[in-house]
C-alpha cells in the first residue's frame, strides 16, 4: 500500500513550538476527556485520538508503530470517504486499477501528544490535532468533488503497481496503457547494422528458403543469414500478433520497413494497440511515424544504407559495430562537434561533425545523444526525434533521452506521446534533470 502522505510528528519536540496551543488542548483533554474510553472526540478547536492498547515487552518500539496505526484509521473514520473520488489524469481502466492502492491522506495540520499513561502491561496514549483542517477535510470528502493528486503521488502509484506485475508481458502491459510507446518499441527492437554491401549469397539463401508461412524458427534463421530480410520480420510480426504481443508486432513492423516503407501496416498494428489499451499515445505513435517518412532529411539522395534504414526503422538499428581504422578519427570529429555544442554556436558545423563521427563509429549511445540533441537545437524537431529513438534503442534504459524526446512529442504536437514519456519517467527514474522535464510537459 503506498502512503502517499506522512503523518504529522507529534513528538514532544513539537510542543515547544506550540506552547499555547498544547496547554489549551492539554487542559481541554484534563477537564473533558480523561475518562473517555478509546475514541476520537472533539473539543473546542481540537480533535482528541484516545487509544489504549496492550504493551509487547519484547518489542518496547512497537508502542509507536500502534499508535501511528490507530492515529491513522481514527481520522479516516472521522473524515470519512470522498463521495467524488479521485480526479485522475488517466482513461478509466487504468484509474480503477491504480486507485485500490491509494490509502488514506491525513490532512496537514499541527498535532501534539498531550498524555501517554505506561500500566503493567498496557498504555494510554492521547494526541491532539488542530480540528479546523480536518473539518475542512471532512467538508471536501462530503460534497462530492473529487480529491486530488499531484502528478509525483499518481508516479507512486504507478510505481507500486508495476512491482505488483510477476510478468514482463504484464508491465508492458501497463506501459502500453500509459502510452510509453518510445520506451517499449525501442526495448523491443534493434537489429544488427544493415551495412552497405549485403552478402550476395546469404540473400539468395535467405530468399530461396523463404516461405510466407514459416514458422518462427524459420525467420530467425533467415534473419540470421540476412539481418535485413523485411518478408521475415513482417511474418515474426504477424505471428507476434496472433499470440496477442502487439507490441512486439509493432516494433517487428518497424524492422520490416525497409526497402519499402510498410506505413500502412505499423499504422493497422498501432490502432490495434490503442484500441486494447485505450491510449491514444499508439495512433500518434503512428502518425509520427508516416510523418518521418515524409519529413525526414537525415537520409538525403545518395546517402548509405545505414541513415536509409534509420528512418524506416524509427530509429531501431539495434547494436552497431565500429571500424577500428576510423575509431580515432571518429573520437576527434565528436570531441571537436561537443566543444562547439558547450558554446552553443556554429549549429550547422557542430551538426555535421557528430553525424560524420557516427558514420565512422555508430557503437556510441553517446554520440547519437549529442547528435538528437544537436538536431533538436536546430529546430529539426522530425529528425531529432528518430535519433532519440535510436538512442532508445541502443538503451532503453536512458532516463534523460526519455524524458528529451517526451518533450520533443510535445513540441510536434502529439500530447499524449509526450505524457506517457513523462508518466515513465517519473515511475522510474531519480534523475532530478529528467524529472523537471518531465513536469513540464504534465504542466502544460
Amino acid at each position: 500500500m503506498v502512503r502517499l502522505f506522512t503523518l504529522a510528528a507529534v513528538a514532544g519536540a513539537t510542543c515547544g513550538v506550540y506552547a499555547f496551543s498544547y496547554e489549551e488542548a492539554r487542559l481541554l483533554y484534563v477537564k473533558n476527556l480523561t475518562e473517555s474510553p478509546p475514541s476520537i472526540q472533539e473539543c473546542g478547536d481540537y480533535v482528541f485520538v484516545i487509544q489504549e492498547g496492550r504493551i509487547d515487552y519484547d518489542d518496547p518500539s512497537g508502542i509507536k508503530a500502534t499508535v501511528l496505526k490507530g492515529q491513522l484509521e481514527a481520522i479516516e473514520k472521522y473524515v470519512g470517504k470522498s463521495a467524488g473520488g479521485v480526479d485522475s489524469p488517466f482513461p478509466k481502466g487504468l484509474t480503477e486499477k491504480l486507485l485500490p492502492l491509494v490509502s488514506f491522506r491525513i490532512p496537514e495540520c499541527k498535532s501534539w501528544k498531550v498524555d501517554e499513561l505506561r500500566m503493567v502491561g498496557k498504555f494510554r496514549h492521547v494526541s491532539a490535532f488542530e480540528a479546523a483542517p480536518l473539518r475542512e477535510a471532512r467538508k471536501q470528502a462530503s460534497s462530492g468533488r473529487p480529491t486530488s493528486l499531484s502528478n509525483g503521488e499518481w508516479a507512486d502509484l504507478i510505481a507500486e503497481k508495476i512491482k505488483t506485475c510477476e510478468r514482463e508481458r504484464d508491465k508492458d502491459a501497463l506501459w502500453a496503457e500509459l502510452g510509453a510507446a518510445p520506451v517499449l518499441v525501442s526495448r523491443l527492437g534493434g537489429v544488427r547494422w544493415l551495412v552497405d554491401r549485403v552478402d550476395g549469397i546469404a540473400l539468395c539463401d535467405a530468399i530461396a528458403s523463404w516461405r510466407p508461412e514459416s514458422t518462427a524458427k524459420e525467420c530467425h534463421a533467415i534473419l540470421r543469414l540476412n539481418p535485413a530480410f523485411p518478408q521475415a520480420h513482417v511474418r515474426l510480426a504477424s505471428l507476434a500478433e496472433g499470440e496477442g504481443d502487439l507490441i512486439a508486432a509493432l516494433s517487428r513492423q518497424f524492422k520490416g520497413a525497409l526497402p519499402a516503407p510498410r506505413q500502412e501496416a505499423v499504422s493497422a498494428v498501432a490502432v490495434r494497440i490503442a484500441e486494447r489499451y485505450a491510449s491514444s499515445a499508439w495512433t500518434e505513435y503512428a502518425a509520427l511515424y508516416a510523418r518521418v517518412l515524409k519529413e525526414s532529411t537525415l537520409a538525403p539522395e545518395g546517402s548509405s544504407s545505414m541513415w536509409r534504414y534509420l528512418v524506416h526503422s524509427f530509429g531501431h538499428l539495434g547494436p552497431l559495430a565500429a571500424a577500428p581504422a576510423e575509431a580515432a578519427q571518429a573520437s576527434s570529429l565528436f570531441k571537436d562537434g561537443r566543444v562547439l555544442f558547450a558554446e552553443g554556436r556554429e549549429l550547422e558545423r557542430l551538426t555535421d561533425l557528430f553525424r560524420k563521427s557516427i558514420e565512422m563509429d555508430p557503437s556510441s549511445s553517446d554520440r547519437w545523444r549529442y547528435y538528437a540533441a544537436a538536431l533538436r537545437e536546430a529546430g529539426r524537431h522530425v529528425d531529432a526525434v528518430v535519433v532519440y529513438n535510436q538512442v532508445l534503442s541502443m538503451n532503453p534504459k536512458d532516463e534523460l533521452a526519455i524524458a528529451d524526446v517526451g518533450v520533443l512529442y510535445g513540441k510536434l504536437g502529439y500530447n499524449e506521446l509526450a505524457k506517457g514519456c513523462a508518466w515513465y519517467v517519473l515511475a522510474t527514474s531519480s534523475d532530478a534533470d529528467a524529472r523537471r522535464k518531465a513536469e513540464q510537459v504534465l504542466a502544460k
